[in-house]
């Protein structure tokens, strides 16, 4: 997460944050519809100096919030997780 990409524009950190996950999970949605494996991992050595200065992360306030592993999974193995989905009116209670 680059904080000070515009310095005159700075956003509270949990926007930040929340543009950042709504991100992930766009990514993850769009790997999954081309049959991409894929993980966020938030474990590790986000904090390293090393990590940091790789991403180009380095001004104050900067941080790696996790990781997004993509691969080729068999088809075989992806199918084994899928799951199946019941009717939406058995999980959802609608108000008017």
């Amino acid at each position: 997460m680059k904080r000070k990409t515009k310095p005159d524009k700075i956003n509270p950190e949990w926007e930040e944050m929340a543009a950042c996950a709504c991100a992930v999970q766009n990514m993850h949605l769009m790997a999954t519809s081309l049959g991409v494996a894929s993980y966020w991992s938030t474990g590790g050595p986000l904090d390293s100096p090393k990590l940091l200065d790789f991403f180009g992360l380095t001004e104050e306030g900067d941080r790696c919030l996790g990781l997004f592993h993509v691969g080729m999974a068999a088809k075989e193995k992806v199918q084994a997780y899928r799951a199946t989905r019941g009717p939406i009116d058995k999980k959802v209670t609608w108000r008017s």
